[in-house]
């Protein structure tokens, strides 16, 4: 029985780049589309979106799933889940896209 490849150093080191790029321009785009959206909300419905430190903080833990917690709290109907829900699916696309083009150049 053969034994598994070990890793380099530098494919170590592009898995961690790959990690951490990924999360970042994740967060971005999560904070991003709230922030935008929170400028197109009346009085009331931004009374219930989260505050500043709080909207760091879930994007930070929750990335896509913030999105649609925003959408949901600040609409409190379907349309508002629904909406949440396709903009966090399009939240997960460039994080997904830049794995996607990483994985071209690690090993399996």
């Amino acid at each position: 029985m053969a034994l598994p490849r070990q890793e380099t150093i530098g494919e170590s080191i592009l898995e961690v780049v790959a990690i951490l790029l990924s999360g970042a321009i994740t967060w971005t785009v999560c904070a991003i589309i709230i922030k935008r959206d929170e400028k197109k909300l009346g009085e009331e419905m931004l009374a219930r979106a989260y505050p500043p430190a709080t909207l760091i903080m879930s994007v930070f833990a929750f990335q896509q799933i913030a999105v649609l917690v925003h959408f949901v709290r600040t609409r409190r109907s379907v349309k508002g889940f629904f909406l949440g829900l396709g903009w966090a699916v399009l939240a997960a696309l460039p994080a997904l896209l830049v794995d996607a083009i990483f994985g071209l150049f690690l090993p399996d």
